[in-house]
């Protein structure tokens, strides 16, 4: 099996269907801003905002990493809150 790892500076998924498969890494060192569907079988690692107005689907291993020096805002299908140090 390959492995991928994507990075991205801000990613914006508008009305779309984003899968990661169970080795696929996608690291967004910025925003990611969903209004689709998120379907998560691997590792999501973010730096910046994460707002889900969409459908976010952690399936079997899928994990999200929220990992920043600074404070994130962490808005989830308009449940807002911030995670920082």
């Amino acid at each position: 099996m390959i492995a991928f790892q994507v990075l991205s500076q801000g990613f914006y998924n508008k009305g779309s269907i984003l899968s990661l498969s169970p080795q696929a890494i996608l690291t967004v060192p910025d925003s990611l801003v969903n209004t689709g569907t998120i379907k998560n079988d691997g590792d999501l690692r973010i730096s910046g905002a994460w707002i889900n107005q969409g459908t976010y689907d952690a399936t079997g291993t899928g994990k999200i990493n929220f990992d920043s020096d600074l404070p994130q805002t962490i808005n989830h299908n308009n449940q807002s809150f911030k995670a920082g140090n």
